[in-house]
């Protein structure tokens, strides 16, 4: 292909709106040909051209680039005279020009995403300041650790690099303050579930009692009924989770139970204690 035949290929590609291809035609020929003005002339005004559009600034950044690279070899390799001279002249002042343009570009963005990064940070620290009456509140274990992943997720996305001081130290305060809070609430929950736990077990130790109070010779004489009635009430609770006041209930249950066996009953109640699953 000749280089008149290129050209006029790239030309037909770029009023199709076929820019990546045209560009990558323009590229070529002035690569094969860096020293040839007509080429020049396209490839440096394309370049130019695409660097000035309302694109991302990357690609921007990317035609200038090669706008500015083809200057340079082009000022390299072609035969200067005053004409071409002049003409180098011209596409410095438009990559001066663009150059203002692109970085002034840069700024607004860097302005716009500071700006939008701090009406963040200010919408986060809003809503961490709610967050501690929403985890006081909190009446469940499920509940409290839904709100302390929601916590942990809400900080990771505050950029703390653009806090101003008074957003740093106010904060620093509510970081102290979750983690009182945090202790405190994590105390009183498992106080309340170690109550409930214990109310449960009284429960069901007040059941077995009634009914092997109403039922003796039936659990007396049938190993297989006695293993259904304690297994899963009396022997159902971890020993270390209960109170003193509950496990004096729960030793008076087994002794008077462990009273009523005969020597057989006693071993078999003894091995359900040991070998039965405890939650």
């Amino acid at each position: 292909m000749t280089q008149n035949e290129q050209l006029t290929w790239f030309r037909k590609l770029y009023n199709s709106n076929e820019i990546w291809d045209a560009h990558t035609v323009i590229k070529n020929a002035f690569n094969r040909n860096p020293g040839d003005v007509e080429v020049f002339q396209e490839y440096f005004f394309f370049a130019i051209k695409v660097a000035e559009w309302d694109i991302e600034l990357e690609t921007r950044r990317s035609f200038f680039q090669e706008a500015d690279t083809a200057v340079v070899f082009f000022s390299e390799r072609t035969d200067l005279d005053e004409e071409k001279l002049e003409l180098l002249g011209e596409c410095k002042h438009k990559l001066h020009k663009l150059h203002l343009e692109i970085l002034n570009a840069e700024q607004a963005n860097r302005r716009a995403y500071e700006e939008e990064v701090r009406s963040n940070n200010l919408e986060l620290l809003r809503k961490l300041t709610g967050m501690k009456m929403d985890i006081y509140k909190s009446q469940n274990q499920t509940e409290f650790e839904n709100l302390l992943q929601d916590l942990q997720n809400m900080e990771k996305r505050l950029d703390k690099n653009f806090l101003t001081e008074e957003q740093i130290q106010f904060y620093d305060e509510l970081a102290r303050d979750f983690t009182k809070l945090i202790g405190s609430k994590l105390t009183e929950l498992q106080q309340k579930e170690l109550l409930a736990y214990n109310k449960s077990a009284v429960a069901d130790f007040q059941y077995v009692f009634e009914e092997f109070h109403r039922n003796e010779s039936r659990y007396q004489s049938s190993h297989f009924e006695l293993s259904k009635l304690v297994s899963g009430r009396l022997f159902k609770y971890k020993t270390e989770d209960l109170r003193n006041e509950t496990l004096i209930y729960y030793n008076h249950i087994y002794s008077y139970i462990f009273g009523k066996l005969d020597g057989d009953g006693k071993f078999r109640l003894t091995e359900l204690s040991i070998g039965s699953a405890r939650t």
